[in-house]
């Protein structure tokens, strides 16, 4: 409630305010969505339940959060989507540029015509238009107040789930930590953006990579944003561990057997040692896996009441899972699982500032 709700407090102040917003709506929507979803299964339903506006959005970005170990579609359909939605997004710019016809002229002499824009976060990349096309099912042509008045339902229906008023959240102003200045907006063809950032893969692979590790970027920020000694620590507590464990279950089904996920081979063999380190293996266990889904689905399941501890945040669920861990303890290992990740994604990523340029109009 109060990213959601400094997000919306700050649309007229600081406009980057809205990339932040979307980067984070994988992690808020999910929890929107579940609370609802938990609201219809029980007793209490009510009118806070009812489906909103971006009731469909919210749905989709539940199983947008489990990329390619998703039931639903196989990795290669879900490779391909991500090709079909740039070729979707680039006719989208060319249709709507300010001289399409001239623009449709050059582009039949072989010259460039921007598709994208990425939104840089210092040197690294926080996210693309596929990342949050992906998990916020936001594209190009939507209006540019929909991620607000995105925030805003959300923001207004977890307030209704909680039984408070907004001004009870008045003063949990989640953006104090938000450092503007290191936020930088540029345009990059697609092919060109991903081949630069992974030039050993295909673009359907090389897009999926790039969401994976623009997601870890966030996640990193999160907590520089909301450091442990802050109130809202142990909810940020929950997005990271969350969202780290499902990029480690996504990177495992990547390097399963019989998957679509064309990777080379010195790039499995690095997964594979990455899965043997020290700081990935308590994210990995059995105890981590119910944890996490604790934390998405809302029910402590099998737990007994009498082992919780209730004046704790976490109610004691991570010292249950984690071997007697708080929640302290634990999110220093989510922060080294984040570390080791985006080590071996540096290690992967090429040079890819050369293809940034100014936004066009």
């Amino acid at each position: 409630m109060a990213v959601l709700g400094a997000v919306s407090a700050n649309r007229g102040r600081d406009e980057t305010s809205s990339w932040l917003a979307l980067s984070h709506l994988q992690f808020l929507s999910l929890v929107a969505y579940e609370v609802r979803h938990f609201m219809r299964r029980t007793a209490r339903e009510s009118i806070h339940a009812r489906a909103g506006a971006h009731e469909l959005a919210l749905a989709a970005s539940r199983h947008s959060t489990k990329l390619f170990n998703d039931t639903k579609k196989s990795q290669l359909e879900l490779l391909a989507e991500f090709v079909s939605a740039a070729a979707r997004d680039r006719n989208w710019y060319l249709d709507n540029n300010r001289a399409p016809r001239l623009v449709q002229s050059l582009l039949a002499l072989g010259l460039r015509v921007n598709d994208t824009s990425v939104v840089l976060y210092g040197e690294q990349i926080m996210c693309t238009s596929h990342s949050i096309r992906f998990h916020a099912g936001i594209s190009p042509q939507d209006e540019g107040a929909e991620t607000f008045d995105r925030a805003r339902e959300l923001a207004a229906s977890l307030r209704a789930l909680a039984g408070t008023e907004v001004d009870e959240w008045g003063g949990d102003d989640y953006l104090r930590e938000w450092p503007s200045r290191l936020i930088v907006v540029k345009d990059a063809q697609f092919r060109e953006l991903y081949a630069a950032l992974f030039p050993s893969t295909e673009l359907p692979e090389a897009i999926a990579l790039g969401i994976l590790k623009s997601d870890l970027v966030t996640l990193k920020l999160i907590r520089e944003m909301v450091p442990l000694s802050d109130p809202l620590a142990p909810t940020t507590f929950k997005f990271r561990f969350s969202g780290v464990w499902q990029v480690l279950e996504t990177l495992r089904s990547i390097l399963g057997p019989g998957g679509d996920f064309a990777l080379p081979e010195a790039m499995r063999k690095d997964l594979a040692a990455l899965f043997d380190g020290e700081s990935i293996k308590p994210m990995t266990t059995g105890g981590a896996r119910s944890l996490r889904n604790i934390l998405v689905h809302y029910g402590i399941g099998s737990v007994d009441v009498a082992k919780l501890i209730w004046n704790d945040p976490l109610i004691g669920l991570p010292e249950l899972h984690f071997d007697g861990a708080d929640w302290l303890a634990t999110d220093q290992i989510v922060g080294e699982a984040i570390i080791a990740l985006l080590a071996m994604f540096e290690g992967w990523t090429g040079p890819f500032h050369h293809t940034l340029e100014d936004l066009h109009e």
